[in-house]
């Protein structure tokens, strides 16, 4: 991260330095690195989770409208039948 942000970090001298040839090659490939963790890490905490419960949910509505017409259905029929 130090590099995507333009810094780099001498280890033989100890030091910390802003705008240096070496952090400006690397700078596109850390940003990059850094922004498919991020991407990655959102798609496996929450996307993947919401995915797999999907199903499950639209199975639940489908089955509550489906009751709810069943039950308008029935009153209905039941009044056709009681006129007849």
């Amino acid at each position: 991260l130090p590099i995507a942000l333009g810094y780099s970090v001498d280890l033989i001298d100890r030091t910390l330095k802003a705008g240096s040839f070496i952090s400006s090659y690397w700078e596109q490939m850390a940003g990059a690195l850094a922004v498919g963790l991020a991407v990655g890490t959102v798609l496996t905490l929450v996307v993947t989770p919401c995915a797999l419960v999907v199903p499950e949910a639209l199975k639940n509505i489908f089955t509550r409208i489906k009751i709810f017409l069943n039950k308008i259905e029935r009153k209905i029929f039941s009044k056709e039948s009681t006129q007849a």
